[in-house]
């Protein structure tokens, strides 16, 4: 929520409304936010997505090796396709 709160911010603040983003790119471009603050902020916003996506619970394991069933190797490139896909075509 920080990034959002800061476009709020700025926003409301200088009543700039859909403007905001391109008014925080200028101070960018213009070297008044240093681009290293630009870079660890995206860096921030990647690892709050990781947390974020870690503690709803989204992330899926692989299924255990007894629950899945053996592929061929290379066999994709004979073009009948796995168990799976052959079993999801025909219904």
């Amino acid at each position: 929520t920080g990034p959002v709160v800061l476009l709020l911010s700025f926003s409301t603040r200088l009543d700039l409304g859909f403007q905001t983003p391109w008014y925080l790119l200028s101070l960018v471009s213009v070297g008044y936010v240093p681009w290293i603050v630009v870079a660890l902020g995206f860096a921030w916003l990647a690892v709050a997505a990781q947390l974020t996506t870690l503690a709803v619970g989204r992330y899926a394991p692989y299924a255990e090796t007894r629950h899945r069933r053996p592929g061929r190797p290379l066999g994709f490139l004979s073009g009948r396709g796995t168990g799976e896909q052959r079993d999801a075509l025909e219904g």
